[in-house]
């Protein structure tokens, strides 16, 4: 399954960094400059003991952050063109593979980021970053942990969601979505991948995920990607 596709999930939920101090930057000129955060985070992670749960903490943060602040800017920069910005999917992928490498040293050490040891914030933080992960099997082995953890109230319910749907669309064995997660962008429209059961049926099991109903996520991923701006 195609990257690029994906990535149209979990995109729009990101924190408004905005381009204020920015404004006149070419397209051009907002990827090499987010380039060089990403090359700058790569040389110079901040080291320490993964023993450390502050430490831990730390590095979860500044990963999203970043995380976050890419996916900002080239969204605001781009919009609904931006399927057609290979650069753009480049820069993103190099960010997402180092995160995925950090994450799986982290996870061997914990197994997950649970809410009782870590906090909310740092279970939904790592959550993020294996989300947007290219490595379909790492998020398999997550999913499966997340899914023994979410009953017992370890990790946040919308997170399972999105993750299940994630893996479940590039899945031979699934291969349908179950809560309504994951859309394309297709001639300005947002279109949902195929899902298990009927529409009524998916809105029931994204209100037990906590998820709004799939009308109202869709019109959000709009005005996310200013889509109806360019109508």
């Amino acid at each position: 399954m195609n990257k690029k596709i994906l990535v149209f999930t979990t995109l729009f939920f990101c924190c408004c960094f905005g381009k204020t101090l920015f404004a006149q930057e070419s397209g051009d000129e907002l990827l090499k400059r987010l380039q060089q955060e990403v090359t700058l985070e790569q040389q110079n992670f901040l080291q320490g003991d993964l023993l450390d749960k502050e430490y831990v903490k730390q590095i979860l943060a500044e990963m999203y952050t970043l995380d976050q602040k890419v996916r900002e800017e080239v969204i605001e920069e781009f919009g609904p063109d931006l399927i057609s910005h290979p650069e753009a999917w480049q820069l993103m992928s190099s960010m997402d593979d180092f995160h995925t490498v950090k994450m799986k040293e982290i996870l061997k050490q914990y197994g997950w980021i649970t809410i009782s040891q870590f906090g909310e914030v740092a279970d939904d933080q790592a959550w993020l970053l294996v989300q947007h992960s290219g490595d379909l099997f790492f998020q398999e082995g997550c999913l499966f942990v997340l899914g023994n953890l979410v009953n017992q109230g370890e990790t946040s319910k919308k997170n399972y969601a999105y993750l299940y749907d994630r893996v479940a669309i590039q899945s031979p064995v699934l291969g349908k979505q179950r809560y309504g997660t994951q859309f394309n962008l297709i001639n300005n429209e947002f279109v949902l991948f195929p899902y298990e059961g009927t529409m009524e049926e998916l809105n029931q099991r994204r209100a037990e995920m906590s998820l709004n109903n799939e009308e109202e996520y869709l019109e959000e991923a709009k005005k996310a990607y200013h889509v109806e701006e360019n109508h």
